[in-house]
């Protein structure tokens, strides 16, 4: 396996850091870019690329603003994307690395597999023009959030941030946020509730790079984020039959044990999307990647993959 990382200027001259997995023994069938999580990075990913990779993919990834290397070798503060419109920032930024992927690989399809976090990203970016040009879209680890939270955690979030600082971190809002999550399931850390696999958890504990406290910015900008992706006239915007794979565990509380993610689903529905797929796991968690299952998960992944390209082929040759 072929490993490479560069940095990539954005449009804004800031800069992230963006890793390649690829094989110079099979040639490419299509490009996959991941799009982590929150107070994560791409670097957990590792083994699920070496996955594809072995089946013909070529992967990118990067470390999201305020996240990963793209924060820590930078020397900028975890957990803080930009000064204003950060979400907005994330989308653009999966935008232009998607576009610069394409640049490369000008013959080649992509897929965008974002999970938590990052599927949010996914989702608005979706509802851009530019989402016409990808081939699918796998979302884990995502669902709706009642409104009123995201009314009220906005506007707490603008408010903490005026009084102790926009960049500085915010351990009331990430309580908010998370309150509840690991009392869903047994727990001995408070990060039980990401995944059943007990060395993935102590691994997270220990990187410095995850599990981190994020600004008051930070869930400002997650919470705004929410609302736009929530929004049925901005989600019409929608190429209707983008392909979409949805996979959840039912006992993931981002996805209100299931119910999130089938509201999701039902949401995507009734804007007109035609080429939608589910899949819930039982007794699985948040980190699908990094569940016990995970070889299932791979393997259903990778079947969608291949069914959506061998209906493109079709399509094109018709």
């Amino acid at each position: 396996m072929d490993i490479q990382e560069t940095w990539m200027t954005m449009s804004d001259q800031e800069q992230i850091f963006l890793k390649q997995w690829s094989s110079h023994q099979t040639k490419p069938k299509a490009i996959i870019l991941l799009i982590h999580g929150m107070t994560e990075h791409i670097e957990r990913y590792y083994h699920f690329a070496e996955h594809l990779i072995s089946h013909g993919f070529v992967v990118y990834g990067y470390d999201q603003r305020g996240h990963g290397k793209t924060a820590n070798d930078q020397q900028l503060t975890f957990g803080y994307l930009a000064n204003t419109k950060g979400f907005e920032r994330l989308t653009n930024d999966a935008i232009e690395v998607t576009d610069n992927l394409r640049e490369k690989h000008p013959s080649l399809p992509v897929f965008v597999i974002a999970h938590s976090m990052g599927s949010f990203v996914a989702r608005h970016y979706m509802t851009h023009p530019e989402a016409a040009m990808l081939s699918g879209v796998i979302l884990l680890g995502t669902g709706m959030q009642p409104k009123p939270l995201l009314i009220i955690g906005k506007w707490l979030a603008k408010m903490l941030g005026k009084w102790k600082g926009k960049a500085t971190p915010s351990p009331f809002m990430n309580q908010l946020t998370f309150l509840g999550y690991n009392k869903k399931v047994e727990n001995n850390t408070s990060f039980d509730w990401l995944t059943r696999d007990q060395e993935t958890i102590q691994a997270y504990i220990e990187d410095p790079l995850c599990g981190f406290i994020p600004t008051h910015q930070f869930f400002y900008d997650l919470y705004k984020g929410l609302q736009l992706i929530q929004q049925k006239d901005r989600a019409k915007h929608i190429p209707k039959d983008l392909p979409i794979y949805f996979l959840s565990g039912d006992a993931d509380p981002v996805g209100q044990l299931g119910k999130g993610i089938k509201k999701t689903y039902h949401f995507y529905q009734s804007v007109g999307l035609s080429n939608l797929d589910l899949t819930i796991y039982p007794e699985a968690r948040h980190e699908l990647f990094n569940e016990s299952n995970r070889f299932e998960v791979y393997q259903h992944v990778l079947s969608w993959l291949d069914k959506q390209m061998i209906c493109a082929q079709k399509t094109h040759s018709v």
